[in-house]
């Protein structure tokens, strides 16, 4: 399945993961555990068709590895299992995305955000947005 989701009844599902706020049910997340570990790709080319082993010690005793990103651990490992990641599709839920959520503004902005998005306030030009426009609400 593509990780652009397929419909279910309520929801959509996929089988990538973010690092966005979900609701999720710690103990089933917990049967995911281990996450595989990947590794991201080395310069050296030949490295990188070493078992998952031994990049990990070289990574260890060189500290030159990077590990791939959380969401590429979780989103590996779903795909080995039946579990989904799913999205409500009625008008009254829905996401955004911040592409900025690094930044110290908008971590200083994210209570009064949130704040807003409970109430049901939010920037008529945000609707139909899924990548949070960051000058509309900060």
């Amino acid at each position: 399945m593509s990780t652009e989701g397929k419909k279910i009844d309520q929801f959509n599902i996929y089988k990538a993961f973010g690092s966005r706020a979900y609701l999720i049910n710690c103990q089933r997340f917990d049967q995911l555990l281990p996450l595989p570990i990947i590794w991201r790709p080395y310069n050296l080319k030949w490295i990188n068709s070493l078992p998952v082993q031994l990049q990990t010690f070289l990574s260890n005793m060189t500290g030159k590895g990077k590990l791939e990103s959380w969401e590429v651990l979780v989103s590996r490992k779903l795909k080995q299992t039946d579990y989904y990641r799913a999205n409500l599709t009625n008008a009254d839920a829905w996401t955004l995305h911040p592409k900025d959520r690094n930044s110290e503004e908008f971590m200083q902005a994210l209570p009064r955000i949130i704040a807003r998005i409970e109430a049901g306030d939010y920037p008529p030009q945000q609707a139909g947005y899924y990548d949070l426009i960051s000058e509309l609400w900060l």
